[in-house]
């Protein structure tokens, strides 16, 4: 049993990855994803009461290669801009606003949105594209429990979900983001082309020119390489829900 965020949950599932032992998830974090996409209630005491009568259910994890790290994640993996977010976004602030706590920091960095030319290579398939953040999903939500993408990120399904959001020229940066954010969120079909890249594989490689900053489930990794790999394990963990 873990009680924490997603990033101490993170620890614990790169513990009990590939192993027959259960995990059990008590959420007192922030965002809580793996807590919410699995249905574990968000109230602590009512999640820690469940885990007496849970059943154990299997999910996929990731395996991410990234410099010297080398560890599952059972969320995401992202460069760019969302990892930039995740650590500026204070402890302070997290405790004041709970998980808009990272909105708040969105619209503070919105301003300057640094792209970088990016090669992503899905199963031997390669995309080019300017991008401002690209992330490589196991599950997730954008509000946990409330708002997720059109087509779900299934921690089930064996694969991994890649998503990148397209930059512009200086001037249509910010537009051509926010464009490309919501065609991410709210197509349906697999695709590559309009605003945004939405690709499903087993392993998916992510490079970017200048490197960019990379988070692994919502903790920024200590490497300067600009690069990943991140390679599905399915049916890797067991969690009690």
């Amino acid at each position: 049993m873990v009680a924490g965020g997603d990033g101490t949950v993170r620890l614990a599932v790169n513990a009990l990855a590939k192993t027959i032992l259960p995990l059990g998830i008590v959420p007192l974090g922030t965002g809580n994803l793996l807590a919410a996409t699995l249905g574990i209630p968000r109230d602590p005491v009512v999640a820690a009461m469940r885990l007496a009568t849970a059943q154990p259910m299997t999910i996929d994890t990731g395996w991410l290669v990234a410099g010297t790290v080398r560890e599952s994640f059972a969320v995401a993996v992202g460069a760019g801009f969302d990892a930039r977010v995740m650590s500026s976004t204070g402890q302070a602030l997290k405790s004041r606003l709970g998980v808009m706590a990272y909105f708040a920091t969105v619209l503070r960095m919105l301003p300057s949105l640094p792209a970088a030319e990016t090669q992503i290579v899905v199963d031997g398939r390669t995309f080019e594209m300017p991008t401002v953040a690209v992330l490589v999903a196991n599950c997730g939500q954008v509000l946990p429990g409330l708002l997720g993408p059109r087509a779900p990120l299934d921690p089930t399904d064996g694969l991994l979900d890649v998503i990148a959001i397209r930059s512009g020229k200086f001037l249509t940066a910010l537009p051509r983001a926010a464009s490309s954010a919501l065609d991410s969120l709210f197509r349906s079909e697999m695709g590559f082309g309009g605003s945004s890249l939405r690709q499903r594989g087993s392993r998916i490689s992510v490079t970017t020119q200048p490197a960019e900053p990379i988070q692994a489930d919502g903790d920024t990794l200590d490497v300067t390489t600009g690069s990943f790999t991140a390679t599905a394990q399915p049916a890797s963990l067991t969690v009690l829900v």
